[in-house]
């Protein structure tokens, strides 16, 4: 639903980052990260008959702050550990909606991941990708919890020449049950090729 009345956010943001490598067999990177925000945009349930209608709204002050990790690992020619990690704490204060919380963004998120890679250019990449819970709006200007997933995927890509890439995959493996909007599920098991084909 339009907002004629939606202002741009504005933020004053710091971040601070180290990367380190470990004798090309391995890779650590770290942040951290602060954001001031004033007219915060949120999406709001402003109707829920005969439809439900949102609105992007101006609803108050916020903070943003957390932190991120990341880093590969070889474990010999053929085989790399990798993964990411990011802690993110979201607050949002607006006078006149004392229960305003931040929605759609987990405080713990990540991804885990193997990938072993064959000489004819053959990579085999299962990882894990996991959330924990974040807050949803629901009728009535309330709000629940939802949203917690641990996905098992793989992929399998092949180089076939320098132009030429072919790959096949799982996402969601274990067809887990979640969503991420409360009345919304999100996919359930998944398969998908992919061809790219460069010039």
């Amino acid at each position: 639903m339009p907002n004629p009345d939606l202002e741009s956010e504005r933020a004053t943001s710091l971040e601070i980052a180290w990367e380190k490598r470990f004798n090309d067999r391995a890779r650590l990177t770290t942040a951290a990260f602060y954001a001031d925000v004033a007219d915060a945009v949120q999406t709001v349930v402003v109707a829920t008959a005969p439809a439900q209608l949102t609105q992007a709204q101006n609803v108050g002050r916020g903070r943003n702050y957390g932190i991120e990790l990341s880093g590969e690992l070889a474990l010999g020619e053929a085989t790399t550990l990798g993964g990411n990690y990011t802690w993110l704490e979201r607050n949002i204060v607006d006078a006149l909606q004392p229960s305003l919380q931040a929605v759609g963004t987990p405080t713990h998120q990540g991804l885990l991941y193997v990938s072993w890679t064959h000489r004819l250019g053959v990579a085999i990449t299962p990882s894990v990708e996991f959330a924990s819970k974040r807050w949803s709006d629901v009728t009535g200007g309330t709000y629940r919890r939802i949203g917690a997933y641990a996905l098992i995927n793989l992929q399998a890509q092949w180089r076939a020449s320098p132009h030429l890439t072919v790959a096949l995959g799982g996402r969601n493996l274990a067809d887990r049950n979640y969503a991420l909007a409360d009345g919304y599920p999100e996919p359930g098991r998944t398969l998908y090729a992919k061809l790219q084909l460069t010039l």
